[in-house]
């Protein structure tokens, strides 16, 4: 063989295996995965919640941070939002906004009974949560406040003879 025809077909031989290489190659890009954001509220006082857990197909895939703010990749078509203290609720896809509002259900406690060791039994009646306003954070005022009821005499002084069970009664037939 010539040199020329040797040149030849291993110039023939390169641009075959390159084309067959390139119609090996895949020209399909995956499908992009967007990363929807925004933020979960409370409906009515309109404040975000933080540590709601944002799940697709049962799996966790994200939570809110202390701002109510949420970044995650929807792979299903719908994703469900869900916190100990609100209703959970599923939004789809197209259904998807940038503020998330959520329901507050009620937990409510029925009648709570305190049971000592001398069988006296005390009954507490029901609290209503939307009484119950939160304690501020930071200052620890409670004590303050029983020093001043025993101090006006609202609250009783211990004794070292009183037991628990009478303070605890006391204390709720003044409640």
């Amino acid at each position: 063989m010539s040199k020329t025809t040797l040149i030849l077909s291993s110039l023939v031989l390169l641009f075959l295996s390159s084309t067959k290489a390139n119609g090996q190659t895949d020209n399909t890009t995956p499908p992009q995965i967007e990363i929807t954001r925004g933020v979960v509220v409370d409906r009515h006082t309109r404040l975000p919640i933080s540590d709601v857990s944002i799940c697709d197909d049962e799996k966790e895939i994200g939570r809110t941070d202390e701002n109510g703010r949420f970044a995650i990749r929807m792979r299903t078509d719908s994703v469900s939002f869900s916190h100990i203290s609100y209703t959970s609720m599923k939004v789809g896809k197209n259904e998807m906004t940038d503020t998330i509002p959520m329901i507050e259900q009620n937990n409510e406690l029925g009648n709570v009974f305190i049971k000592g060791k001398q069988h006296y039994d005390i009954h507490m009646p029901p609290v209503d949560p939307l009484s119950v306003q939160p304690m501020p954070q930071g200052l620890n005022i409670l004590p303050l406040i029983v020093k001043g009821l025993k101090a006006l005499g609202i609250l009783p002084k211990r004794t070292k003879h009183q037991s628990r069970i009478q303070k605890a009664k006391t204390i709720c037939d003044n409640y």
